[in-house]
């Protein structure tokens, strides 16, 4: 955080500008004050899926840069808001959620295209999904559904206004439903923009075979 505030300050502060109580800006000359501002408003997630959980962004970027790749497919946000029945219903959500851990990491690996995934407790009993994937829109709620969907259907019967379920017997319905919920970014930014989930695995693959015992090359690490 204190490098975000270093490298990005002046965007804080303009956001700052129409924000109540706001840390003291310019942030960047304020840096403890931003650390300490945003560590009070952190809200943690209930599962937090990565698809590369033991490499970092600089080391992606550092493999790919060595075997010349900037790769050629498109990563894209899925960010879903879900308000919840009730706040029992809140409640009861996060628990299955935290409970199947695990298991939602397993399901996410399933489908292969997804690099980030995570489920975000809000203000007003209210669930986000938040994820970046590759390829086109269909076909990642189509091998999501066919992956995660018992989750979602788990998830729908806490849920105001949701689609019929369960959503692999009803993917048009889910496929239409997951569109029109999903919202669009102010901003995106990319670390390795192009790269894939399995481009990243393909390199992180490489490298371990490269520094293996009686072989030289670069290390993920």
């Amino acid at each position: 955080m204190a490098d975000l505030a270093k490298q990005a300050g002046p965007v804080f502060d303009a956001i700052f500008k129409h924000v109540n109580d706001p840390p003291s800006t310019p942030v960047a000359d304020h840096a403890d004050a931003f650390v300490e501002w945003t560590a009070g408003h952190l809200i943690h997630a209930l599962n937090l899926y990565t698809a590369y959980p033991d490499i970092t962004a600089k080391e992606i970027k550092a493999l790919a840069a060595a075997a010349d790749i900037t790769g050629a497919g498109e990563l894209n946000p899925f960010l879903v808001v879900l308000p919840m029945k009730s706040k029992l219903a809140f409640i009861e959500v996060q628990l299955i959620l935290r409970a199947r851990g695990h298991g939602t990491t397993k399901d996410l690996d399933k489908v292969g295209t997804p690099h980030f995934a995570q489920f975000v407790p809000l203000e007003d009993n209210q669930l986000g999904f938040f994820t970046v994937y590759d390829g086109s829109f269909d076909k990642y709620i189509a091998d999501f559904t066919k992956n995660i969907g018992p989750i979602f259907d788990l998830i729908f019967k806490f849920t105001k206004d949701p689609p019929p379920s369960p959503c692999r017997k009803h993917l048009q319905e889910f496929v239409d439903f997951a569109a029109g919920a999903n919202r669009a970014p102010i901003g995106f930014y990319q670390a390795y923009p192009g790269l894939g989930v399995q481009d990243i695995h393909a390199l992180i693959a490489d490298s371990k075979s490269q520094s293996g015992p009686g072989k030289s090359g670069a290390s993920a690490a």
